[in-house]
């Protein structure tokens, strides 16, 4: 009986979630090469082999195996190999598959990708770092009293894999999977939330995925990524590698993105967010956080300020600031009396900074407050004391008098400077010192004053006083006035 091709099998190959019995599948870049095995009758001997003719895409023979050919998985590509014995011939298409990555961060959401959930966003479908309100969380502008709206921050991607050959949609349409790992870095507030030291499986859930390739040989993916909120701050640094599989076989090369953001408290929602960042390729994680809070306020020294002196007072941040520094503002409750620079910069690595405090005299004791802040009412930090206005030290008068003696000089000393509206009184209880003002206005600034009295007739030489009160201090000096 002459011989005949009896049919043809493939070796290295499968058929599992393929159409077509034709049809065999192979992942790119396997160890083992594709082999299409002819079997012959009625023997299936070397003799019948060599008479085989192959033709189409016939790969490279093997070595004394002329029944079998060896097809390349170095490339994504489609073979047709056929073979033809004693009038009977037989073909099979051998796809040499792949897929290559690539991330849609810009632009409209493709047709074919999910849907994104609903939310506030005026486009829904808008893809890269958006920003929008949110509907879960609101804040209270403690200042004002008001409801502040909470923005929200999201990385909206599409990773889009093209699946290989060209066709390849005919003939596979199941057993292809994205699969996602995640590295991220995050703080909330004061506090470390994640510090992954190794990928973290993230792979989206089956509704925010199209695994059936459309007619363009695509299959997509969805993210969107979005910042939570602390009491003061938020922030979070995210690396994503992704690659695709098929019948849990890799097949493709691994692809990175990345999304990072940060959020703060603050009264306007414009400048809530201050990172919103998409992109491919992976960042550097920080190894530590952005914000920080204040830990400490405080003045240096006395909390009892002589009027017109200076001070000092130093915050203290709960860490180092980070590359971009922190900027504290500092308010007073009495701006015009105590008052410093609005806004004191650390830089990156201070955790505390000296500031000047700068007072004006004052004609009565004032208590003040200063307030220190990075994010907002609720990190805020107080420090305070009292300003303390001009008392007398000494009252100067010359310890002897001429009788009748008008406009004699006397000084009186303060501590401290005179406020912009400080006045001594003074009286004397007893002659002979018969005439001085009953007060005696103070120059803003000044430390000391003088003024006039006079002295009236004695029979003798007799003692007489001047008694000077200011701000509770009282100073006497006495005279001796000569006959």
């Amino acid at each position: 009986m002459p011989a005949r091709l009896a049919r043809l099998t493939v070796m290295n190959a499968t058929q599992r979630n393929v159409t077509g019995a034709e049809n065999w599948v192979a992942v790119k870049g396997g160890a083992a090469d594709v082999i299409v095995e002819a079997r012959t009758a009625p023997n299936n001997t070397l003799e019948e082999w060599e008479q085989i003719v192959w033709s189409g895409d016939t790969g490279e023979p093997v070595p004394g195996q002329p029944n079998h050919r060896r097809l390349s998985r170095a490339v994504s590509r489609k073979f047709q190999i056929e073979a033809s014995l004693g009038g009977v011939d037989h073909h099979v298409k051998v796809w040499i598959i792949w897929a290559q990555l690539k991330f849609l961060t810009q632009g409209a959401r493709p047709p074919n990708a999910a849907p994104f959930d609903s939310s506030t966003e005026a486009d829904v479908d808008q893809l890269g770092a958006v920003t929008y309100e949110s509907l879960t969380s609101s804040v209270i502008d403690e200042a004002t009293g008001a409801l502040v709206r909470n923005m929200s921050a999201a990385g909206k991607v599409v990773p889009v894999a093209t699946l290989s050959p060209k066709g390849i949609h005919a003939v596979v349409h199941a057993g292809w999977g994205f699969e996602r790992t995640v590295r991220a870095h995050e703080w909330m507030d004061s506090s470390q939330r994640r510090m992954d030291t190794a990928w973290i499986r993230d792979t989206s859930k089956s509704a925010y995925l199209r695994l059936t390739p459309d007619l363009d040989d695509r299959i997509y993916d969805l993210d969107a990524p979005n910042i939570r909120w602390g009491q003061w701050s938020f922030e979070t640094y995210n690396n994503f590698q992704q690659w695709i599989e098929w019948n849990n076989q890799k097949c493709s090369d691994p692809a990175f993105w990345h999304w990072q953001a940060r959020w703060r408290l603050h009264a306007d929602p414009k400048q809530q967010i201050i990172l919103n960042d998409l992109g491919t390729g992976n960042i550097t994680l920080p190894s530590r956080q952005f914000f920080t809070v204040l830990s400490r306020f405080e003045l240096n020294g006395t909390r009892t300020i002589p009027g017109g002196e200076s001070t000092e007072a130093t915050v203290t941040l709960h860490q180092k600031a980070p590359p971009d520094g922190v900027v504290v503002t500092v308010t007073s409750d009495h701006p015009e009396e105590v008052s410093s620079q609005s806004s004191v910069g650390l830089s990156a690595g201070q955790d505390r900074v000296t500031f000047a405090i700068a007072t004006r005299p004052i004609d009565s004791d004032l208590n003040f407050r200063l307030a220190a802040t990075v994010f907002g009412p609720r990190d805020m930090k107080h420090a305070g004391g009292t300003l303390k206005a001009a008392q007398i030290s000494k009252l100067l008068i010359p310890k002897r008098t001429p009788a009748k003696k008008k406009g004699t000089t006397a000084t009186i000393v303060l501590t401290g400077r005179a406020g912009p509206h400080t006045q001594i009184k003074l009286n004397n209880p007893l002659p002979p010192i018969e005439a001085q003002p009953g007060t005696v206005d103070v120059p803003s600034g000044a430390t000391q004053v003088e003024f006039k009295y006079d002295t009236g007739d004695v029979s003798g030489d007799t003692s007489g006083s001047i008694v000077a009160t200011l701000n509770g201090s009282v100073a006497t000096a006495w005279t001796t006035v000569e006959k």
